[in-house]
């Protein structure tokens, strides 16, 4: 009898290995609901980001034309330029509608850079609660392929945490090797 509670004991501790031990799960479930919300409320910014820069490339473009067109329609003769065709006043008024959407996307930036440091808040977050490195398990930014070095390394440690893959790396990695494998590109 002792025999056997000692292999059950042995072989469920194995089993519970595999679990990353520092996991939190009803933790990590929480962060991942946060994130979930954060990230939706990130690409509500973003969409309205677009919308204002849409409209400021259409904000300029009808400004060139009003200009153009006043500044083809400006002759003495009534019937090439009869009145009320292209004014600057019209022109004013899109300068004015121009720089309104030009202040509302410095508006909308400031808010998305915050939304951004949010997000990646609540990506640090669930790395630790779930124990899971979620950034650098991410395909790399750009199209840039990582190091088949980086690859198999990360492939290899698939469910370790991030803290551990940071220790981890040095041994097999340069430094800065390790810091592109992780951290993605140098920030300039």
């Amino acid at each position: 009898m002792t025999f056997r509670w000692r292999t059950v004991v042995a072989a469920s501790g194995l089993w519970l290995s595999a679990i990353p031990a520092g996991a939190q799960w009803s933790q990590c479930a929480s962060d991942l609901n946060e994130l979930s919300t954060v990230a939706r409320g990130v690409q509500e910014t973003a969409d309205k980001a677009a919308s204002i820069q849409a409209r400021l490339r259409n904000g300029e473009e009808a400004y060139a034309r009003c200009v153009q067109d006043r500044g083809r329609f400006r002759t003495g003769d009534p019937l090439v330029n009869p009145p009320g065709i292209v004014s600057s006043d019209e022109c004013s008024l899109q300068i004015l509608s121009y720089r309104s959407a030009e202040r509302q996307y410095e508006t909308e930036m400031s808010l998305a850079r915050q939304a951004f440091a949010d997000l990646a808040f609540a990506v640090q977050t669930v790395e630790r609660s779930c124990q899971y490195p979620l950034a650098a398990m991410a395909p790399a930014p750009g199209g840039a392929a990582r190091s088949p070095a980086c690859d198999r390394f990360l492939r290899q440690r698939r469910d370790a945490p991030a803290e551990s893959l940071r220790v981890l790396c040095g041994a097999e990695m340069s430094a800065e090797e390790c810091r592109a494998c992780l951290d993605g590109p140098p920030r300039n």
